[in-house]
Order: C-alpha cells, then sequence, then structure tokens
C-alpha cells in the first residue's frame, strides 16, 4: 500500500534539509507512535520499518527513547534459560 500526504512546500524543504527523506522520517515517526500507543507490537514495527532483527529494533526505540518494559517473570524465564542453556542445572524448589 502506498500512502501520499501533502505538505506545504517551505515545510517540505525545512524538513528536506534538515533530516533528508521526508517519506522514511514520517514511517518511522507513524511506527513509534503506534508501538508508544500499544496499537502495534514490536514485531510489527520490524516489519513496517524493515529492521532485520529484533536487536535492531531495540536499538531503533532505544534511540526513539523507548525502554519496553521488562517484567519480574520476564526476567526469571530469561534467567532460568539463560543457567539451561549455560549447561547449569535449575535450583531444586
Amino acid at each position: 500500500m502506498q500512502v501520499t500526504i501533502e505538505l506545504p512546500d517551505e515545510l517540505a524543504e525545512q524538513i528536506r534539509g534538515s533530516s533528508g527523506d521526508i517519506g522514511r522520517l514520517m514511517l518511522e515517526a507513524f511506527a513509534l507512535e503506534r508501538y508508544r500507543s500499544g496499537a502495534m507490537t514490536g514485531w510489527q514495527v520490524q516489519q513496517l520499518v524493515g529492521l532485520k532483527n529484533r536487536f535492531e529494533l531495540d536499538a531503533f526505540l532505544k534511540h526513539a527513547g523507548i525502554f519496553p518494559e521488562y517484567t519480574a517473570e520476564e526476567l526469571a524465564l530469561d534467567y532460568s534459560a539463560s543457567r539451561l542453556a549455560s549447561g547449569e542445572r535449575p535450583p531444586s524448589s
């Protein structure tokens, strides 16, 4: 799908002069706003903006000042997965 927007010429020249590709700038701004509002997932942002992997997505979000929430449960799961991957036995409960 292709989307067209109209900008006043003066504004378009100002944006082009300071930011380069107006279309890319608008696409990224749209994706970031949709992500912030919860209307778009990280995977959807990654696809829309053309990022290759989760690391590029994380860098893109960080550059925009967006730091996804990381819950205690996610930390515990990552910790367990890390221990398992390193060959450690999980602690017995």
